[in-house]
């Protein structure tokens, strides 16, 4: 498949991969790149990096997902790595720092829209927002789970999202608002 380097350096993993549709793909690698495919069967040269290495911290992308075609969310660290426009030659990528003193990290992004998305990470701490691309005040955060590790995994849409920690499966549903999720997956904890 795909490689990041050339024959005289060591390749970087992948991390990430996510398909927006048959012909839109993006990848991340754990050192911060970020790349596209409009043919991801098409070989080496159907894919092209959009990013410039973004510094994010060790381990790189934990998740990348595409709400739209103008808009992929990337979690890596403390950080969100905002893409405008990822498929075209305009592609801009952004860091946004969630956590300043990157006290855990990230175990995943989901965008059920480009008006909803929920970073989960270490501390049993959740961040929400309604405009990602906005910066570091639009993603307040909450603290609804003791110390778990906190792991958005699903939100088929904005009303129905699903996290997980090591023992619970937490279920948000009917949510207007980000605080208002964040405050009602805290009130939905289901043992297992």
């Amino acid at each position: 498949l795909y490689g990041n380097g050339t024959s005289s350096e060591a390749y970087d993993p992948f991390a990430s991969i996510t398909c927006e549709s048959s012909d839109r793909c993006i990848a991340a690698d754990f050192d911060g790149q970020i790349f596209t495919s409009t043919d991801p069967t098409g070989g080496a040269s159907a894919w092209k990096q959009v990013s410039p290495d973004l510094p994010v911290p060790y381990g790189g992308f934990s998740t990348i997902v595409c709400p739209s075609s103008a808009l992929c969310v990337g979690a890596a660290g403390g950080d969100v790595a905002i893409g405008r426009n990822p498929w075209s030659s305009m592609s801009r990528w952004s860091l946004v720092t969630l956590d300043p003193n990157n006290s855990g990290y990230s175990t995943g992004v989901v965008c059920p829209s480009i008006t909803l998305c929920i970073y989960g990470g270490t501390g049993g701490r959740i961040w929400t927002s309604s405009n990602p691309t906005a910066g570091m005040r639009a993603w307040p955060w909450a603290q609804i789970d003791g110390t778990q590790v906190l792991s958005p995994q699903a939100c088929p849409s904005p009303s129905l999202c699903l996290a997980i920690d090591q023992k619970n499966v937490i279920v948000g549903s009917a949510i207007p608002t980000p605080l208002q999720a964040a405050a009602y997956l805290a009130s939905q904890l289901m043992p297992r």
